[in-house]
């Protein structure tokens, strides 16, 4: 996972104080795409599990 987001330049890997120092002064915030990229890969498991899980919940007024 980390090694996809350094792909996408979301994030980089730092080891010392003044290179974490440097790169705050001179990285580039992320752009909206990559972003929206991301926000779509962490949804994905979710509406999987409720696109799985929907047919199985009964039809309304069948338990009463």
């Amino acid at each position: 996972m980390m090694d996809d987001l350094e792909a996408r330049k979301l994030i980089r890997k730092l080891k010392t104080a003044k290179a974490i120092g440097k790169a705050l002064q001179s990285m580039a915030p992320p752009s909206q795409e990559a972003l929206q990229e991301l926000n779509d890969a962490a949804d994905a498991p979710m509406a999987l599990t409720l696109a799985a899980l929907v047919p199985l919940l009964p039809e309304p007024g069948l338990l009463q």
